[in-house]
């Protein structure tokens, strides 16, 4: 114990051993890191202390590090640190940065209100134009009412006005251009043979005059005549030219090339296929074309007698025969003024001759005399 020198070499011959008998031998403290892993260090102290002292038994596994202090630092508070040329410019510094973000503040606050003002007067322009237009759309709309209103009066009193020979005007012009096409045009005409015939029949049936064409029933009265291609209406007229009117208008010819024989309960409108709620389409076979899109919106009886219509027009072109005729632009004028004159000059010259004997008429009596006994009479 009294000589330091054998201890202090036994000490160092300690340290050189492993870490864990250091440990054990109390020489060195556990000092713990944030990761709670143990590190071994010299312990402090003086390595002459004696060896009894070192090799006493210490409890190191239960040990807690030490709190660290916190290092507080006085302040006087009469005590005022005087200010540095550093310090005022820093503070002008400071004070325009300030007054320069408070200007940008106030500027994007002005911007926004400015922003908010322009939508508004935008979308009040919009909703304002928008309103000019609905009221004049609507104005547009009540004026063309009032004008097919007025126009539709107009074309009612005329027709209340009108004398009843003037309502048969087209009737008797039909009656009278087909009486020319007999007579003028259809001796010209590609004579419809034998051959035509069997044809006819191979497509229409071989009873095709005493069968029906659109329900195939034979019939042995009821039967009529029909034109296929139609003599007056697919000419046209000033409101819907259809095939032309004035200019190129035609007319269906009179002769077997051109006629079919159907039920006449039927005759009025079997040839019309109306698709205008379904497709939204409605023609007239007799002389309009379908395309292969109404084709197949067609019923199967339409189709089969479309097919049948277009088969037998096939063979006429075929053949070179006519089934309607088309007019020159001079005879249908002529034939169009010719209807008016005589109408018009029919309506004058009957109401002149009504009043130049009106007088007449009105002293005559028209009755007729009954021989009744006068005892069956009862007052």
């Amino acid at each position: 114990m009294n000589n330091p020198i054998p201890v202090r070499s036994k000490l160092f011959s300690i340290l050189n051993q492993s870490p864990k008998s250091v440990l054990c031998l109390g020489f060195v403290e556990p000092h713990y890191t944030n990761h709670e892993s143990k590190c071994f260090t010299h312990p402090p102290g003086d390595l002459s202390e004696p060896f009894e002292l070192l090799t006493q038994p210490q409890e190191t596994h239960n040990r807690i590090p030490p709190k660290r202090k916190r290092i507080r630092v006085s302040h006087h508070k009469n005590k005022r640190r005087k200010l540095t040329d550093n310090d005022r410019v820093s503070n002008v510094l400071r004070d325009v940065i300030r007054s320069v973000e408070l200007k940008f503040k106030n500027q994007r606050k002005c911007k926004r209100l400015w922003r908010r003002l322009l939508t508004k007067l935008y979308e009040r322009a919009r909703k304002e134009v928008q309103f000019r237009k609905l009221v004049r759309s609507r104005c547009l709309k009540y004026m063309s009412e009032r004008k097919k209103e007025a126009k539709r009066k107009a074309r009612e009193l005329q027709r209340k006005n009108r004398h009843p020979l003037q309502n048969r005007k087209y009737d008797t012009a039909k009656h009278l251009e087909l009486h020319f096409i007999k007579l003028t045009l259809e001796p010209f005409n590609v004579p419809f043979d034998e051959e035509a015939r069997k044809v006819k029949q191979s497509i229409f049936g071989e009873n095709y005059k005493t069968t029906c064409v659109w329900t195939g029933r034979q019939l042995k009265k009821g039967m009529s005549l029909d034109h296929m291609f139609p003599v007056r209406n697919a000419y046209g007229n000033s409101r819907d030219h259809k095939t032309g009117w004035k200019n190129g208008g035609l007319r269906g010819g009179d002769s077997e090339w051109n006629w079919l024989w159907v039920d006449k309960h039927l005759n009025s409108g079997f040839k019309v296929f109306d698709h205008s709620k379904t497709h939204g389409w409605k023609k007239n076979v007799g002389w309009q074309v379908l395309t292969s899109q109404e084709e197949a919106q067609c019923t199967p009886k339409q189709l089969d007698f479309y097919i049948k219509v277009k088969e037998w027009r096939e063979y006429c072109h075929q053949r070179g025969a006519k089934y309607c005729w088309k007019f020159n632009v001079a005879m249908n004028e002529e034939l169009e003024s010719f209807y008016n004159e005589i109408y018009v000059n029919m309506v004058d010259q009957t109401l002149a001759m009504a009043s130049k004997h009106r007088d007449a008429i009105l002293k005559n009596t028209a009755k007729l005399e009954y021989h009744c006994n006068k005892n069956n009479l009862s007052i």
